[in-house]
């Protein structure tokens, strides 16, 4: 990354620390995680950034074992999302791109899980029965948060209210859930409203 692309993310990683600082601010204790999905974010840490960043990851989080069916505070997943953005942001060619990629991969080793092939063993795999389900889906592992999909022909607005996951990181998740129903083209972009409300509009090309 050159000096000019440098600056650039300099900036980029003071916002995401100040967003998440108020994100931290707005969290409640009750605020969870299932451990499956935090384990998908470590081992999307350890993909990207190696042994090194998954075992500062694992420590800052404080916990020596992740249990997939537990809860674990969301309050971790956003402080380690700023240590991989210090680490990964460079590589993966700044923040935003940063947050899509672990989203992407998260989700990715949830859907390679055996509970992520029993979601998709209950949905015929195509791109509006995968995002039709995904609000319950997530409603299961994340505590806070309301999400629900509208379509129109081959697209899909997958709107976010009350959310703490930052919203690239979601427009990530929904990227792969898309890529696991094999269309040949997705394009997701997002319209953030505030700072916990967005919609992600997502199209493919069967």
């Amino acid at each position: 990354m050159d000096a000019g692309n440098y600056a650039t993310f300099a900036g980029e990683l003071e916002q995401f620390r100040a967003e998440t600082a108020e994100r931290l601010a707005r969290l409640k204790p009750t605020d969870t995680i299932k451990g499956i999905f935090l384990k998908g974010y470590l081992e999307a840490y350890r993909k990207e950034g190696g042994d090194g960043l998954y075992d500062q990851c694992v420590t800052m989080l404080g916990e020596k074992r992740i249990i997939e069916l537990f809860n674990y505070p969301y309050a971790g997943v956003m402080k380690i999302g700023v240590l991989g953005a210090e680490v990964l942001g460079p590589k993966l060619g700044g923040v935003q791109p940063y947050l899509r990629a672990m989203g992407r991969l998260a989700v990715d080793g949830y859907l390679s899980s055996a509970l992520g092939k029993a979601f998709m063993s209950l949905v015929h795999p195509t791109p509006k029965a995968m995002l039709g389900m995904l609000p319950t889906a997530i409603k299961t592992s994340f505590s806070f948060g309301e999400r629900w999909a509208t379509f129109e022909g081959d697209s899909c607005v997958f709107q976010c209210r009350k959310d703490f996951s930052p919203s690239e990181a979601n427009a990530g998740a929904i990227e792969a859930v898309l890529h696991a129903t094999r269309v040949s083209k997705v394009e997701v972009t997002v319209q953030q409203q505030d700072l916990l409300d967005y919609d992600i509009k997502a199209r493919w090309t069967k």
